[in-house]
């Protein structure tokens, strides 16, 4: 027999009250934590929406696409990312791309594929977007919180509201309505004042979301299921998980021994910057560029601005570094910690040493 039951939401907590018949059982809403990021909150000043989260119908990005050709038209210098990927559930990648190049925003919408960890993203941003259908809590709205953007999210249930306070850290808008999502994206993109006030609340709010204050929250509903005895049966479970929260509130971390982070050449704290770029091969096989290994045959990587329009080509060179093919058709490599990349979409190729010229690799895409 249940003693309480926990929900993310309050939305979720009355649901279940009302639809749920079971007498005694405790029924409480506790959000899910998430840590503060490694890497320094964003300064308000990039010119890029961010948004995260599985290219799944229910996120409806075909609704923050429209809305940014609105925002596009009126303020052609920002710009939107959408990171994220399709899952057995759905995918909505190539739906997206052709509604992006019938709108004509290539230049203004870019979908860059999952990153992991996403912390790492988010502060290139400026504005955060969450246009979904429904949310079981929000995790990407908190996560950019905690990253210090300010929030236009829809109103849907269950989460947002409860996350998101209207006019303060973010805006609520309704869902469905593309117009609502650009006037909202364009009162914090023509107002840098408010911008900026509203994305250094999301980061003061947005601490209550701290593991150690949700261990805290747990703690204080064992506590009390203890104390009331647990419905007259055995405390060893509940004195258990007591023990276990009070471990995490204290240290804020998890009382298990745990491997640190570690970070792909994507996704690391931009202190490492470190970057990495996905080639394709006319053949049309895949080559990543990761972290480098020893004892693998030679080559260079090269990169440089991706040509920022139809017509010319940038054909400067941004160094040459070393990496090492692991099997034919694929290859891995790593940036130095010394090398600069700006904001935005770079070329790559790849030049086997000994070789006279760049082999059949083209086209890259990096962050």
């Amino acid at each position: 027999m249940l003693d309480a039951l926990t929900t993310v939401t309050r939305a979720d907590a009355d649901d279940y009250r009302a639809r749920l018949k079971l007498p005694g059982v405790r029924i409480e809403a506790v959000p899910n934590a998430v840590p503060e990021p490694a890497c320094p909150p964003a300064d308000g000043d990039l010119k890029w929406v961010v948004a995260a989260g599985r290219l799944h119908r229910v996120k409806r990005y075909d609704l923050l696409v429209r809305a940014f050709a609105q925002v596009s038209a009126a303020r052609p210098d920002w710009r939107l990312r959408i990171y994220g990927g399709g899952d057995a559930t759905g995918d909505e990648r190539a739906a997206l791309h052709s509604l992006v190049d019938e709108l004509g925003l290539h230049n203004h919408v870019f979908l860059m594929g999952s990153a992991n960890p996403m912390e790492a993203e988010w502060p290139k941003g400026s504005i955060a977007a969450v246009t979904s259908d429904r949310e079981s809590f929000g995790m990407t709205i908190v996560e950019a919180m905690r990253g210090g953007l300010p929030v236009v999210a829809t109103d849907c249930p269950h989460g947002p509201a409860e996350i998101v306070e209207d006019g303060v850290d973010g805006r609520l808008v309704p869902v469905g309505d593309p117009d609502a999502i650009a006037a909202a994206l364009l009162q914090l993109i023509e107002d840098d004042d408010l911008r900026h006030r509203m994305g250094a609340a999301a980061l003061t709010a947005s601490a209550r979301f701290d593991p150690a204050r949700i261990a805290e929250r747990h703690e204080s509903l064992f506590s009390e299921l203890v104390a009331r005895g647990a419905q007259g049966r055995g405390h060893g479970t509940l004195r258990t998980a007591l023990h276990r929260t009070r471990a995490v509130s204290s240290t804020g971390r998890t009382p298990c021994a745990t491997r640190p982070p570690t970070y792909s050449a994507r996704g690391g704290p931009h202190e490492h910057h470190r970057r990495t770029g996905r080639l394709r091969r006319r053949s049309g096989r895949n080559a990543h560029l990761r972290p480098d290994r020893p004892g693998r045959r030679r080559a260079r990587v090269h990169a440089a601005p991706a040509s920022p329009g139809r017509g010319g080509r940038q054909a400067r060179r941004h160094g040459a570094h070393t990496a090492r093919r692991l099997w034919p058709g694929r290859l891995r490599a790593v940036l130095p910690a010394s090398t600069r990349l700006a904001e935005g979409r770079w070329d790559a190729y790849v030049e086997e040493q000994g070789s006279r010229g760049p082999g059949p690799w083209s086209r890259g895409c990096g962050t």
